[in-house]
């Protein structure tokens, strides 16, 4: 559902063809290797002032800035982000 709402399905498959997912949960996996950069982070600004920190990680959001070179583009050229391109 990850894949479909933050944008990666639009970029997979044929281009005259139906929106696939795709073969590696990208937003999974992106999703925990930010979060380990928020633990990473929340344990350093504990050693630093003794209090604890809230980390936050959602599979969309992540989909989303993994992503962010196909929005740059978007900005830039005016061109849709397609399969095959």
């Amino acid at each position: 559902m990850a894949q479909g709402m933050g944008g990666f399905m639009s970029l997979t498959g044929t281009p005259d063809g139906e929106p696939t997912r795709g073969g590696v949960p990208i937003a999974d996996i992106f999703t925990g290797v930010y979060a380990v950069v928020g633990v990473l982070a929340a344990l350093v600004e504990r050693q630093k002032t003794g209090r604890g920190t809230l980390v936050d990680a959602a599979l969309v959001d992540s989909q989303v800035g993994v992503l962010a070179n196909q929005a740059l583009n978007y900005l830039v050229s005016g061109n849709v982000p397609a399969p095959g391109q």
